[in-house]
């Protein structure tokens, strides 16, 4: 039977059967777009037969736009509305020939239509907020994420996932955490393979997110693989996890704390492995506001001080130092340090170390650190604390104020001895 691209069908191959779209491909094969998983999965056209399944099939608007044409979206009553928000990130690229690299491509509506699963126990709508890459949004586009989610929640939204990439994705959704009080809940996710890729974990994470986006956790979240297989994803409160690899699947980890839940690809099961903050136990609020005259130091063995002079003469009004161990620098930064806090600039120390607590009272340098006016920032995560730094001094709070509210457990960012569970 002939075929066109967009058509569903049925695949058979040496007495196994396929299913998916079929997508553009090489010469002489017919590539599909596999249903129940995402995969992409290529057969030499004389190989098998091919049955087209009429009813299922979709029109493609272009190659380079996506694999699947757009449907309309359904609503269905009963069932919870989820806003899909685009910003960047593989889930959004496309592999551009011309640059031999990935290129956003990608919209709302294309990744709807790859997970049409999501139908079956959510409505679904989504737009773009603007397409960049994950490094390319900074501070400034922040703040508008948040706005954007406070939107969508205050017209209806019953919960919202934002889609981005993952290498600023948690100060990204950390920063959203801190400007807005959620009563649904926000999911941040993403892919670590853009669409196209054989191997992409996109189809995973998106169904994952929708699950969290429906369930009773009303807390902003990143939702992404637990392992590198198709098993289940882990929905993490974003103030206490980080990227810990380059390229793995399951890169994103909890520090320090369990994993707020466990959700299944498979089954609709969400296990809760952790406290969490229930749907409707908050009031809608938007605090915006960053100011980004804060910076991240990290010191080195050999590290000159006059990188800290460089900051306080540029300035900044918050430095977060991320120290050696339990947080400590060379001896050789002491005058400066002073030299911060004479001039009203608080320095946040954390520490580079992935577990533990901040401790400057270990050793002398570490004494005449505090002497100096450091701030210890307990267990607090270095980019949480580069975030809250911003957010409060974009509510004006600046110098002696701002060192005691960073003190303050806002988001679950601070735990207690009893909370604490291995990093890894």
């Amino acid at each position: 039977m002939s075929y066109k691209e967009g058509d569903f069908v049925e695949v058979e191959k040496d007495g196994a059967t396929f299913e998916g779209y079929v997508i553009p491909g090489d010469e002489g094969y017919i590539t599909l777009k596999m249903t129940g998983g995402g995969y992409i999965a290529g057969f030499l056209k004389d190989q098998v037969s091919v049955t087209v399944i009429p009813e299922k099939s979709r029109t493609l608007t272009s190659q380079t736009e996506n694999f699947f044409g757009r449907n309309p979206v359904r609503h269905t009553e009963g069932l919870k509305n989820i806003s899909v928000l685009t910003l960047s990130g593989p889930i959004g690229c496309y592999h551009d020939d011309e640059i031999d690299a990935e290129a956003l491509k990608h919209t709302a509506e294309d990744m709807l239509a790859e997970v049409p699963e999501i139908g079956e126990f959510a409505n679904i709508s989504g737009r773009p907020l603007f397409t960049e890459l994950s490094e390319n949004i900074g501070p400034a586009r922040w703040t508008e994420v948040a706005k954007a989610v406070y939107d969508e929640i205050k017209a209806g939204a019953d919960g919202v996932i934002v889609t981005c990439g993952a290498d600023t994705m948690g100060e990204i959704a950390t920063a959203v955490s801190f400007m807005l009080e959620t009563p649904v809940p926000v999911v941040f996710s993403g892919a670590l393979r853009s669409p196209d890729r054989p191997c992409s974990d996109n189809h995973m994470n998106m169904l994952c997110a929708a699950r969290a986006a429906v369930s009773d956790i009303a807390e902003v979240m990143i939702v992404m693989h637990a392992t590198l297989s198709d098993d289940y994803c882990y929905a993490h409160r974003v103030v206490r996890c980080r990227k810990m690899n380059a390229s793995k699947r399951n890169t994103f980890r909890s520090v320090s704390v369990s994993p707020i839940a466990e959700i299944e690809y498979k089954k609709d099961e969400i296990r809760i492995t952790a406290p969490y903050t229930k749907r409707g136990e908050k009031q809608l609020a938007l605090t915006p506001g960053l100011d980004d005259r804060c910076a991240v130091v990290k010191f080195f063995p050999g590290a000159k001080p006059d990188i800290l002079d460089y900051f306080i003469s540029a300035g900044y009004k918050a430095l977060i130092l991320e120290g050696i161990g339990p947080g400590h620098v060379s001896g050789s930064w002491i005058p400066m340090l002073e030299k911060a806090d004479r001039e009203g600039i608080p320095v946040f120390v954390t520490s580079q170390c992935i577990g533990g607590r901040v401790n400057c009272s270990l050793d002398v340098t570490g004494r005449l650190m505090k002497k100096a006016g450091i701030t210890e920032c307990d267990d607090m995560i270095t980019e949480t604390a580069y975030v809250k730094a911003m957010w409060l001094m974009g509510q004006g709070i600046f110098g002696a104020d701002l060192k005691k509210k960073m003190l303050e457990n806002v988001r679950g960012e601070l735990t207690t001895r009893h909370d604490e569970k291995s990093w890894f």
